[in-house]
């Protein structure tokens, strides 16, 4: 469970470093990868926070299904950031 607190604390200072990196940087593209990465990583903090608050009874009596959830919320977030950035992170040469 502590991990699943440092995880959502990871994403938020993620989001933060974003919103930071969108306010320095003046690339129009650079800007809206930047703030749909953010947004990306703020809901998935949400829910992992929700998930950790209200099923830590899970996270107790049932880890492998607790940590198997966490990877599957992890990885989701990935690939939806992937497929939303796609552009941004490998650009057309």
């Amino acid at each position: 469970m502590a991990f699943g607190w440092v995880l959502v604390a990871l994403l938020i200072l993620d989001s933060v470093w974003g919103f930071l990196a969108w306010l320095a940087f003046a690339s129009a593209e650079a800007q809206y990868a930047e703030r749909l990465w953010s947004f990306i990583n703020v809901i998935t903090a949400v829910l992992l926070a929700l998930i950790l608050i209200f099923f830590d009874l899970t996270f107790i009596s049932r880890p492998l299904l607790s940590e198997v959830g966490v990877f599957a919320i992890i990885a989701l977030r990935t690939i939806v950031d992937y497929a939303l950035c796609w552009s941004f992170y490998f650009p057309e040469a």
